[in-house]
């Protein structure tokens, strides 16, 4: 009964509601020593079943990137070091996902999809946060405003209490330099990795 409530019908609308955590960095060529920097996602999404065993997806994920971009000694006005300086690039965008979707049967109660697609972003925040012997916190905009990455992952569904719930993970890769000109002739690329649990709900069928 269990694996036949997870079962797809042909055709199928459903929404879905998702939060996790972010691991994100920066890949290029100049920036062999950023480390990652944890964040959030949440986010909503509408998932069309064109047959049993595949979908489309779409929705708005709300994600934090950026990258710890390393240490650094501070000199205070009299000259004199006063310790480290930690230096973050911290992120925030809005993404829209257009992903196509795999489901064999449901077996044992779960149901596995594996997703793949782009995905566009629109960058909503951008802040340099210096921590450690002083902290200071500056907006910048050196990042261009759009960026387009590819996504992949895989995904659990299972049915609890009649409800559905979800676990997924994705890796995500920037396809294009983000980097202004202005900013500088390096090559930057938004990478990470996301990991998310939600809900899901059924809306409209036809078979």
């Amino acid at each position: 009964m269990l694996a036949a409530s997870l079962a797809a019908p042909a055709r199928a609308l459903d929404l879905e509601a998702t939060a996790g955590v972010s691991e994100s960095s920066f890949g290029g060529e100049h920036f062999p020593t950023a480390s990652t920097r944890n964040g959030i996602t949440v986010g909503v999404a509408g998932r069309w079943t064109l047959a049993p065993h595949f979908s489309v997806r779409s929705g708005l994920q709300y994600v934090e990137r950026g990258a710890v971009l390393g240490s650094e000694d501070f000199i205070n006005f009299s000259g004199v070091p006063s310790g480290a300086l930690h230096v973050t690039d911290e992120l925030a965008y809005a993404e829209v996902p257009a992903l196509l979707g795999w489901s064999p049967a449901a077996s044992g109660g779960v149901r596995l999809t594996l997703f793949g697609g782009p995905a566009i972003a629109f960058k909503l925040s951008e802040w340099l946060h210096e921590t450690g012997a002083i902290e200071v916190k500056i907006r910048r905009d050196d990042l261009q405003d759009e960026d387009v990455l590819g996504v992949l992952g895989a995904g659990l569904e299972t049915l609890i209490d009649g409800q559905r719930l979800m676990a997924e993970a994705s890796y995500d890769q920037g396809l294009v330099n983000v980097l202004r000109p202005e900013a500088g002739d390096d090559t930057l690329r938004n990478t990470g990795l996301r990991v998310r649990v939600g809900v899901a709900w059924t809306v409209a069928t036809h078979h």
